[in-house]
């Protein structure tokens, strides 16, 4: 059925692509099925929309899954196809759950017992307990980024900040920091655009 549906149309895959997204999907599932049994899950929402107010800014955040533990505390579930992160990096790679975790105190009124995030392609699970401090760290981080972009809209100082994820992003042939010129990336990407949706997607290809 979900051939049909236009987010899976719009990938373009060609029949190896298919055959790979198919493997990929079903691998995921059975890993799902082996960490927990669905069926025990008391969830109040999925993939729920929510939205809180900062000030004069307006949060929103879709959370995979909210439920409720045994206790009937609030739990935030956000499901991951990725690798699970080293232990360096485990806290740094909860920051988007530690969000729902303001969106739900903000509206409901309540914190969450729980935030944790489930690896599928792993079958790890890293959770942590939701606190005050954590909380004011977003409305404070937050606030921060929103004055830093508002100032950079008025200077026009948009500086670009190289790290490793530089080496997956599409764009450094326009990049300042690879020596391009962004000016022309308005005419130059939509073509790229357009030339890559003309030709059918491989995934894993070499």
């Amino acid at each position: 059925e979900y051939r049909t549906h236009p987010d899976y149309v719009g990938l373009r895959l060609d029949a190896d692509a298919a055959d790979r997204f198919d493997h990929d999907c079903h691998a995921l599932i059975d890993k799902y099925f082996a960490m927990e049994d669905p069926t025990t899950v008391r969830e109040i929402g999925l993939e729920l929309w929510m939205e809180a107010e900062v000030g004069a800014l307006t949060l929103r955040g879709i959370i995979d899954r909210l439920e409720l533990d045994a206790d009937g505390e609030l739990v935030v579930t956000d499901y991951k196809t990725g690798r699970a992160p080293s232990g360096n990096y485990e806290q740094k790679s909860l920051a988007g759950v530690h969000f729902y975790s303001f969106l739900c105190e903000a509206v409901f009124g309540k914190r969450p017992a729980k935030v944790r995030l489930m690896y599928l392609s792993s079958g790890e699970t890293i959770e942590t307990v939701p606190s005050a401090q954590s909380v004011k760290f977003i409305t404070t981080r937050t606030t921060a980024v929103w004055s830093a972009v508002e100032r950079a809209c008025t200077t026009g100082d948009f500086r670009p900040r190289q790290s490793k994820r530089c080496d997956y992003g599409s764009f450094q042939q326009w990049c300042p920091a690879f020596g391009g010129d962004p000016s022309l990336a308005a005419s130059e990407a939509v073509a790229a655009h357009e030339a890559l949706l003309a030709s059918p997607v491989r995934i894993g290809a070499t």
